[in-house]
Parts: C-alpha cells; sequence; structure tokens
C-alpha cells in the first residue's frame, strides 16, 4: 500500500502559486508520480457536450465512513486528475475520494497528472469505475459503456458512435475487459433508450435487464403510456415474456393502452374474444363496453372513457 503523502503548507503554497502542481517524474506509463494539488483546483470530470461522470456518487453512509477514513489514515490512493483549463484539473478518478477529502477538511490530495484526449480522457473515467467499483446500478453500466463506445467510435474515424461490424468489434472488447457477454453489453447499452422513470425501475430491479432491452425498443409515446399503466395498476414487475410480447407488438403498430394491458395480463379473457369489434348494428361489444366502463369507474375520468370509445370507432372504421 502506498505512503501517505505529506507537504509542508508553505512548500505547497510556494508551489502552487502559479496555479501549477509540483514538478514531478513521469513514470513507465507516461503518467507523473503522486503531487499534492490543492482542491479549489480541482473541478469534477465532463465531456465536450458538458455531461458529467455516469457514475452516482456514495451515498451518506458510504461517504461518511470514507470521511473517517480519511482522517484517521490520510488519502492512501492518488485521486487521478488530467490538466484543464486555465490552470485547473478535471478529475478522472476519484470523485469521491475528493468530496470526501472536503469534508474531510484537507486542502490538498495527492493526484497522477495524465495528460491526455477528450476521448482517451472518457474512457479512463469508465474503465477506473469499473474496476474500482464493487456495485453498480444498471443504469450507470448502461451509461458507462455509451460513453466508452462513444469515445471509441470517435477515436477510430472521428464519428459520435460506432456502426456495424465495428460497433460488434467494439462491443466483445469492452466485454471482455468487463467479463461481460457482447450481448449484455448490448442489452445494457439499450437501457440508454428508456424513460427515466423505466429505467428507474430497472435500478429498483421491478424491470430486469432483459426485459428493459425489450421495453427501450417502444416508442417514447409508449413507454410513457406504460409507466402510467405500472403506477395506475400499482404493477411491480414486468416480466422479459410480458416486455417481449410488448416489444413485437409495437413493430406492426403503436400499442394502445389496452393492448399494453393484455400484454400484462390484467385481462383474464382470451385476448380473441376481449378484440375490438362491432356487431352489425354498429354496437360495441359487451366486453368491450364493460372494460371501458370499469376504466371510467376506476379512475374517474370522462375523457379516458371518451377516448376508448373513439380508438374502438377508428379501429373498427380501419379494419
Amino acid at each position: 500500500m502506498p505512503n501517505v503523502l505529506k507537504f509542508d503548507q508553505g512548500m505547497l503554497e510556494s508551489q502552487f502559486s502559479g496555479r501549477k502542481p509540483m514538478k514531478s517524474i513521469r513514470t513507465a506509463s507516461g503518467d507523473r508520480e503522486a503531487v499534492q494539488v490543492p482542491l479549489n483546483l480541482i473541478d469534477p470530470y465532463q465531456d465536450t457536450e458538458g455531461n458529467g461522470q455516469p457514475f452516482q456518487m456514495y451515498g451518506a453512509d458510504e461517504m461518511e465512513q470514507m470521511v473517517e477514513s480519511i482522517r484517521e489514515m490520510g488519502i492512501l490512493t492518488p485521486v487521478l486528475l488530467r490538466p484543464w483549463k486555465d490552470g485547473r484539473y478535471q478529475t478522472l478518478a476519484g470523485h469521491n475520494r475528493i468530496e470526501a477529502a472536503k469534508q474531510a477538511g484537507l486542502t490538498t490530495v495527492p493526484a497522477v497528472i495524465r495528460e491526455c484526449s477528450d476521448e482517451d480522457a472518457a474512457i479512463a473515467v469508465v474503465d477506473t469505475n469499473l474496476r474500482q467499483r464493487q456495485r453498480l446500478l444498471p443504469s450507470e453500466r448502461a451509461r458507462a459503456y455509451k460513453v466508452k463506445m462513444d469515445a471509441i467510435g470517435r477515436k477510430q474515424g472521428q464519428r459520435s458512435d460506432l456502426t456495424g461490424e465495428d460497433r460488434q468489434d467494439t462491443a466483445q472488447a469492452i466485454a471482455d475487459e468487463a467479463s461481460e457477454s457482447k450481448r449484455n453489453i448490448f442489452r445494457y447499452l439499450r437501457l440508454n433508450k428508456l424513460i427515466p422513470p423505466l429505467l428507474q425501475r430497472v435500478d429498483e430491479k421491478a424491470i430486469g435487464v432483459e426485459a428493459g432491452g425489450s421495453l427501450s425498443t417502444l416508442r417514447q409515446s409508449e413507454q410513457e403510456r406504460l409507466e402510467q399503466i405500472l403506477i395506475d395498476e400499482d404493477i411491480k414487475k414486468v416480466t422479459p415474456k410480458q416486455a417481449a410480447q410488448m416489444s413485437q407488438r409495437s413493430e406492426r403498430k403503436e400499442l394502445s393502452e389496452y393492448e399494453m394491458e393484455i400484454c400484462l395480463n390484467l385481462h383474464k379473457e382470451n385476448p380473441l374474444t376481449l378484440s375490438i369489434k362491432l356487431n352489425v348494428d354498429g354496437i360495441i361489444s359487451e366486453d368491450e363496453c364493460k372494460w371501458m366502463k370499469k376504466k371510467f369507474r376506476q379512475r374517474g375520468k370522462d375523457k379516458l372513457f371518451v377516448k376508448c370509445l373513439i380508438e374502438t370507432l377508428r379501429k373498427e372504421i380501419n379494419r
């Protein structure tokens, strides 16, 4: 374990009077050896579009433990920074250590300074966190893999994203490094297309990664409609089979609320007997009337009843 770096405060002030860290020796990897950097010169990571790092900060309990550890023993592992704008530094690894150091009352942290491109910076942010963090939410993995995929894409042709065979090869390389299957990498990547409420349900394990990948193919309007159904009907879980059924039906046409409810098994009858139909006299079927009246009574919204009626008539006319 590396020793904690300690420097005289007067020496630090003189060394940083020009807003640059003290001179250091480059290692074989091209990084400099650890130096003390004032906390007020360090900024959190941001990419060229202003997006922050894809990982959440520690919760209150974990942060408190880290603060206490730093107070007792100091920072044992240097953070990783890169030169930034106006003599400042950008964090590549160690966001939590930097925050804990501030709370512990430190004014400087030991840091390794790495000069790198925007693309290599993004890859470093992802790789260091994937290696160091024991627990990651699916949404964090999803964003991290996308950041890395896009960064590699920009390096290999100045594109914002990889396509075709290049994308497959890059996904395989990411999978090998992360000890994941390539199939899982693409599942995580698809999660980035979920609306925030559904993505949160994936983090809460109400929707699995596989089911989330299927639901990500739904249109945004369909995802919003699904989220409202899950809230209204107090549905706690969506299975991979249910998600796959919705995805398959959505490929043909936009899903209605009624069709989603069929996929979620909210109607016990055979879907064929509940299909939208009118009799020869133009009267809505008894089953459809019962369904619409049930929704009207449950939610107390007259607009919903009218909407269901209009949708039923429209489908019959277009049949």
